[in-house]
């Protein structure tokens, strides 16, 4: 059995089912489960590729993100996977859809809130005065790898699968401790 004819029990995705998080205007909340794939190779050919420690909008509405030299993390709705393995044909690829989740940590008063920049420089060793949208890092969220994207809409952070409940935990912990409330 390959990788796209097998994915986990939606059980397997214990964050799936949280309520958000929200603090004053910011929000932290489980996103859908999507398709992943890391491609490996030599991407000098590759027409539309992103900026180092950056992203795009690639193909069928996926989402391109830098992760090295060599590698490239591409994520789309999970009935597009397929069309995009064939696209990306030429590289290495894996399969990640069932070992990495997304959140999305969110301010409706926009980016440069005060209780959203305390939350970031609590959780990430970044300057987020010069992290422009489009641009991701990999980076340590307490003792969990992430990586994070700043998108339009606030800030993705993608995890391991098995450091779903340790962050969210974490969030927690973090978030009461500057009044945060459970919606």
């Amino acid at each position: 059995m390959n990788a796209a004819e097998h994915t986990l029990p939606q059980a397997c995705f214990p964050l799936q089912d949280k309520a958000p998080l929200q603090y004053q205007s910011v929000t932290l909340q489980p996103l859908p489960h999507c398709g992943k794939l890391i491609l490996r190779g030599n991407f000098s050919a590759f027409a539309d590729q992103p900026a180092p420690r950056g992203f795009i909008t690639g193909p069928d509405n996926s989402r391109i993100y830098w992760l090295g030299p060599d590698e490239l993390l591409v994520t789309s709705a999970d009935n597009s996977l397929n069309v995009l393995q064939q696209q990306f044909a030429e590289y290495i690829q894996v399969d990640v859809s069932d070992y990495y989740q997304q959140l999305l940590l969110s301010d409706t008063s926009g980016q440069h809130s005060p209780a959203l920049r305390h939350l970031l420089s609590q959780l990430f060793h970044l300057d987020f005065d010069t992290f422009a949208v489009g641009q991701c890092q990999q980076t340590q969220c307490g003792q969990a790898g992430v990586l994070i994207a700043r998108q339009e809409d606030g800030y993705l952070i993608q995890y391991r699968v098995s450091y779903g409940e340790y962050l969210w935990e974490y969030f927690e912990q973090l978030m009461s401790g500057v009044g945060i409330k459970f919606v």
